[in-house]
Formats: structure tokens, C-alpha cells, sequence
């Protein structure tokens, strides 16, 4: 429980970026201080609970129907005048960069640099709404990156692009003080992972093995990987206005409403942006 004036903070889709000062919720737990709830559910919170709700690169991965649920979530467990902060992935700033990419190869159909550049802005900006399997096109190029195009990758994901240096994915190493430990339930995966197996054998039996690939490609579908829409300023400014908050207003990684947001390094690790393909913003309940 808090004590009287205590500061209440929810990080809302947390991964394994987090703070121990929050309450971290996300799908999938890697991590004892983080809590696993289905974000499609609802939040598991009272109203007027929080000063402070954060979720980053979350919205996206959600219809618009369900991100517009999600959104009055957050200003229901809001106290009132509490500050709601959205990182997304920026439409406006992607959709620039394709543009200038696209002139620039376009002029120089000989040059490898402007195609490679254009090759990847391209995939920044669709990939992750087509892919079919985890990695999409973008993993196998990251990895493969060097030179100029590792440079411009780095610039455009930051932080993010330290988990396409190993074949699986690994947790952050930062300050913020979590133990990322990883931890699973073993037995409840083995049971998962045995039902599976069942299910795919019933399903060849049944309707052969297109009825399991399509299975499968539904069980990724819905895993939380593909994005399921895009935003941008006015979107979003019109998504929480029609969510009943106020105040709309643009920030930068560091810059908040909150005092000292930026000591958290939820947006940053030390001085570097984690997400620098990002739109932030913040409002308020009223």
C-alpha cells in the first residue's frame, strides 16, 4: 500500500525496461517485479489511483478499437490532474525519412548507398504491419548491418538495436535497477508447449498441414509482435481528447511534465534516446 503522498507510478507494457519505484504490468512477465496481465482486459487497478501512467511503444501493437480502450484505461486509474505519457512510434517523422530516402535513390540509381538507405527506410516503415514471422525482414538486416547502414539503423532505433547484436533476444543492461532475471515457470511452460504440440498433430490430422501453418501464422499474429496501427501528433492528440483527457502536448525523451521523469532512464540510457523513431507526448485528467 502507499502511504500518504506518496507518488504513484504504472508502467503500462514495461518489457524488460522498468523501474522498481513502478508498478510494472506487461502480456508476458520476464521479470518478478514485473506483473503479466492481458492489457486487452482492462487495467488491474482502481480509479484515481496513479500520478503518473507510462506506457512506451505499446499503443501500437493493439487495433484502434482496443488502443482506445486502453487509453481510457489509463485516465480512469488516473487521479484527477494525474499525467498521462504515450511513446509511440512516429508516422509523421518515419513517413519524412522514406520520402527523403526515396528522392535520393531515385536520383542516384547507380550509388549503393541510396538504394541500402532506401531499402531499409522502407522496411522501418512496413515491416512491423507485415511480417509473418518474429524478426520480420528487419532482424536479418540488422544483424547483417555495417558501415553506413549500421550507423543510420543505430540512429533511427537507438538502444533497441543492441537486441539485434545477438541471435536471441536478451534483457536490457541499464541502471534502472531491475534484476531482469528471466525467470519462467517451467512446468507451466512444458505444459504449454505439450498442448501445442497435441494441437498441431490434431489439426494436420484434421485439415492437413495448411490448416497448421495458418494456425501458426494466427498464433504469431496475435502474439503482440505486428503493429496494428500508426500514429502520429494529430492522431494521438485526437485519440486522448476523445478519451476525455486535456492538455495535450508534445515532449521530448527527457522532457516531462513530471518532475524528474528523466532519473527513471525509461526514455533514456544515460544520455542516449532509447526509441529516437518516437513520438512523446503527454496529457492530463481533468
Amino acid at each position: 500500500m502507499s502511504t500518504a503522498g506518496e507518488r504513484r507510478l504504472l508502467n503500462v507494457g514495461c518489457g524488460r525496461h522498468f523501474h522498481p519505484a513502478w508498478r510494472n504490468i506487461d502480456m508476458v512477465s520476464y521479470d518478478p517485479q514485473v506483473e503479466a496481465h492481458d492489457l486487452r482486459l482492462g487495467l488491474p487497478a482502481d480509479d484515481n489511483q496513479y500520478d503518473l501512467v507510462y506506457h512506451s511503444h505499446v499503443l501500437e501493437h493493439l487495433t484502434p478499437s482496443d488502443g482506445q480502450r486502453l487509453i481510457r484505461e489509463c485516465a480512469r486509474v488516473l487521479k484527477p490532474g494525474g499525467i498521462l505519457r504515450i511513446v509511440v512510434p512516429d508516422l509523421e517523422q518515419i513517413t519524412r525519412v522514406y520520402l527523403q530516402a526515396l528522392e535520393e535513390a531515385w536520383d542516384s540509381p547507380a550509388e549503393p548507398w541510396p538504394q541500402a538507405k532506401y531499402d531499409w527506410v522502407k522496411l522501418e516503415l512496413i515491416d512491423q504491419m507485415v511480417r509473418q514471422s518474429s524478426g520480420g525482414a528487419m532482424g536479418p538486416m540488422m544483424q547483417q548491418a555495417r558501415g553506413q547502414l549500421a550507423e543510420l539503423i543505430a540512429q533511427r532505433l537507438g538502444h533497441e538495436v543492441t537486441y539485434a547484436a545477438a541471435a536471441e533476444p536478451r534483457p536490457d543492461s541499464t541502471n534502472t535497477g531491475s534484476t531482469n532475471t528471466g525467470s519462467t515457470n517451467t512446468m507451466s511452460t512444458d505444459r504449454v508447449a505439450w498442448r501445442e504440440r497435441w494441437a498441431r498433430k490434431l489439426l494436420k490430422w484434421l485439415l492437413g498441414r495448411s490448416a497448421v501453418q495458418q494456425w501458426e501464422l494466427g498464433r504469431f499474429l496475435d502474439s503482440g509482435e505486428v503493429h496494428r496501427w500508426m500514429y502520429d501528433r494529430v492522431s494521438l492528440r485526437a485519440l486522448t481528447q476523445a478519451c476525455g483527457l486535456i492538455d495535450f502536448t508534445l515532449r521530448s525523451a527527457e522532457d516531462s511534465d513530471y518532475p524528474n521523469f528523466d532519473q527513471f532512464q525509461l526514455d533514456r540510457i544515460g544520455s542516449q534516446i532509447r526509441k529516437p523513431d518516437s513520438i512523446f507526448c503527454e496529457c492530463r485528467k481533468r
